[in-house]
């Protein structure tokens, strides 16, 4: 019985091979990403490699492509507002803001205002002092 055993284990051991999720290119910083490959790192079975790879490959390798920034136009009665103050763009998408004579927004929405110069003059800075911090202006960062 032993002996079926160890040859079970040293025959799974001969077939099967460390499993590379990106052979060849950078594995993306993010949490998925590094979560699969540590999946792969073990000895597994060719076909569940194959199946992984090919479902991941895509998503967790290479350079990550970013998509072309959105250009703001200006349309509103009021001098372009940057609510970020220069330090980049809202990093927190889904916080929302509430101002009294501008109303519910979320903080890419009061930046595309702001710039479309929507924001009343009078009220542009007070917009930029609470939303620095509620909308964590700055640059992109990699691990999102």
């Amino acid at each position: 019985m032993l002996f079926f055993i160890f040859i079970s284990i040293l025959f799974y051991r001969v077939n099967s091979q460390e499993c590379a999720l990106c052979s060849g290119s950078e594995l993306r910083a993010t949490a998925a990403c590094i979560h699969v490959s540590e999946i792969l790192s073990g000895n597994i079975s060719d076909d569940f490699c194959t199946r992984v790879r090919n479902k991941f490959q895509l998503q967790c390798c290479g350079e990550r492509i970013l998509p072309p920034a959105k250009t703001i136009q200006y349309i509103g009665p009021y001098k372009s507002c940057d609510i970020c103050n220069g330090k980049g763009i809202p990093l927190k998408r889904s916080m929302v803001m509430h101002f009294l004579y501008l109303g519910v927004g979320t903080c890419p929405q009061y930046y595309e205002f702001g710039l479309q110069g929507k924001i009343p003059n009078h009220l542009c800075s007070v917009v930029q002092y609470y939303s620095g911090r509620t909308c964590d202006c700055g640059t992109i960062k990699e691990e999102f």
